[in-house]
């Protein structure tokens, strides 16, 4: 059986009354990593070997307009240091701050550095080694910086995270809630 509709139902809406797509302004944002995407692997840098997880993050931010928006950051592994080396702890800093603002749990260990026995934490040193399932449904709290780049001489931006922080009131988001139907 056939459905009618009438034709002003399909024409009402127009191009002009459209809300102009404003892009996301820097700034500290709540949201959850809802995805997170196939990894770039063992990518040959200046400063050594490094994995790339590619995540989504959406926000959660009715007052300002932006709930739902998203965000793709990226947060980079150094495997090792421009010599094959394992790299230096400081090289994987950004790597903990993003671990420990998703509550990711991390291995602590106790270590003696010199003769005095220090409790350190494991740090990944690969995207194999994290484990997705802890990460998907997390809240976190993140500050975007603009990043703007020339493209067949257009210039374009998208927002980076620049820091991630933990969401001391989020909560994570259920599995229900991260479906997409």
């Amino acid at each position: 059986m056939a459905m009618t509709v009438e034709l002003s139902e399909l024409t009402a809406k127009t191009s002009s009354d459209t809300a102009e797509f404003k892009p996301l302004p820097d700034g500290v944002y709540y949201g959850h990593i809802t995805d997170v995407q196939e990894p770039i692997t063992d990518l040959k840098t200046k400063y050594g070997t490094v994995d790339i997880l590619k995540l989504e993050v959406t926000i959660k931010d009715g007052k300002n307009g932006f709930d739902g928006r998203k965000v793709w950051p990226s947060v980079f592994i150094t495997k090792e240091d421009s010599d094959g080396n394992e790299p230096e702890p400081s090289a994987n800093l950004r790597l903990y701050h993003f671990l420990e603002a998703a509550g990711y749990p991390l291995e602590k260990k106790e270590q003696t550095i010199g003769e005095v026995k220090k409790d350190c934490i494991v740090i990944p040193t690969s995207h194999d080694e994290i484990d997705s399932d802890n990460l998907v449904g997390k809240p976190v709290k993140i500050t975007t910086k603009t990043r703007e780049w020339e493209k067949d001489g257009e210039t374009k931006s998208a927002p980076d995270v620049k820091y991630w922080d933990t969401w001391k009131d989020g909560t994570p988001l259920e599995s229900d809630d991260l479906l997409p139907f």
